[in-house]
């Protein structure tokens, strides 16, 4: 006889305490399979929120490097602007000059001071 008519042969004994093991292995196993699922689904939740959050920080960061570059854009406008200000309040302060009004308009309009000549030459551009 093999190995297989020895199991056959060999008769469980039902008591209340194997019953019991029974039972308590099974409860373990149970409370086994439920706590992979729970740590599973978890586990699960928690990339679900990591992803989302990843996502979210991506495209803040890729806002605020447009915000920036659009700062970079404004400050070079403003420059700008400041220097174009300067110019302008210097013009402005000349222009409350009595001799720089003479002399622009002696060079733009052809004026005459008292006692000037005003001698007008063609000149060549193909020298």
């Amino acid at each position: 006889m093999g190995i297989a008519s020895k199991k056959q042969r060999v008769a469980h004994i039902r008591s209340d305490y194997t019953h019991e093991l029974q039972h308590m292995d099974e409860l373990r196993r149970k409370r086994r399979i439920g706590l992979i699922r729970r740590l599973s689904a978890f586990f699960i939740l928690m990339l679900l929120v990591i992803g989302s959050m990843v996502s979210v920080l991506d495209s803040r960061m890729e806002q605020l490097d447009a915000k920036k570059q659009n700062k970079e854009q404004l400050q070079a406008k403003l420059d700008d602007a400041k220097q174009h200000k300067t110019a302008l309040n210097r013009e402005i302060k000349l222009l409350h000059d009595t001799d720089y009004i003479g002399q622009l308009a002696r060079k733009d309009y052809f004026l005459s001071d008292d006692n000037e000549i005003i001698f007008s030459s063609v000149e060549n551009d193909n020298r």
